[in-house]
């Protein structure tokens, strides 16, 4: 056993000190931890080491998931497409995006349970997908409606921020970029939005995606903080890259009261 392992297993056979001691020796010389002994420094790794790092990192070599497949005993009804998108919650429950359906739910994976909580949709694929916003609430995308929406979980409350969309599946979806802004992946528009959640405004970036039936419906966070949009196939469009570096949020503005309800 080399690395983290081995210092672990130096902790449980030969004494905290020196088992410790041992391992991060062993883990810095293979490239496993950074030289202040911080933290696992992955990108030194290499694929060729994930699945000895996976055995050190557990221990004793059991598998990481149980090979199972849980069948919920929870049901909805068979209304097409009435949920688009879901969002893990703070709490490790599932805010479940309403589309054509006039509630959400929320899906609760440890008691498999599933409730309706506060607040009416317009249905008609108003919303599709969210995501979870830096305070803990849910900001669900507008499609077929003309503004967002916020779920708050602790209050069981849903708001409408401010900002006017122009309906007609004009987003899909939605990226929280790294100063904690939603960008609005553009579907059937020609430009995109972005929701600050600090100054509770929306802005349209001067970057055009053109003009096309089902252009864009994915976007995905890059390492460096860009937003990548693309299509699920079939349209032929080329991908897209959004970043404005030139946008700096005072990140502390963002600890609102929120944080401390979570």
């Amino acid at each position: 056993m080399n690395g983290l392992a081995n210092g672990a297993y130096g902790i449980l056979e030969e004494g905290a000190v020196n088992g410790l001691q041992a391992g991060l020796d062993n883990g810095l010389a293979n490239g496993l931890v950074n030289s202040d002994n911080s933290q696992i420094n992955w990108q030194n790794i290499g694929a060729e080491n994930w699945e000895k790092y996976r055995k050190q990192l557990i221990k004793f070599n059991q598998p990481i998931i149980n090979d199972t497949l849980f069948t919920s005993a929870v049901t909805v009804s068979a209304l097409t497409n009435q949920f688009i998108g879901g969002v893990v919650m703070t709490d490790g429950r599932v805010y479940l995006i309403p589309a054509n359906i006039t509630s959400a739910r929320i899906y609760d994976p440890y008691k498999d349970t599933l409730i309706t909580p506060t607040g009416t949709f317009g249905g008609s694929a108003a919303f599709v997908g969210g995501c979870l916003l830096k305070d803990g609430r849910v900001f669900l995308s507008p499609a077929n409606s003309t503004s967002a929406r916020i779920y708050d979980y602790v209050s069981d409350t849903l708001t409408t921020p401010t900002g006017v969309y122009p309906g007609a599946n004009a987003f899909a979806g939605g990226v929280l970029m790294t100063d904690g802004r939603v960008f609005l992946v553009p579907l059937n528009n020609a430009t995109a939005r972005i929701y600050d959640t600090i100054r509770d405004t929306v802005f349209t970036p001067t970057a055009s995606f053109g003009v096309g039936s089902n252009k864009y419906d994915r976007g995905t966070l890059l390492k460096d903080g860009r937003v990548l949009v693309y299509s699920r196939g079939g349209t032929g469009f080329n991908m897209r890259i959004y970043g404005n570096p030139n946008y700096i949020v005072n990140l502390n503005l963002s600890l609102s009261s929120y944080y401390n309800k979570y």
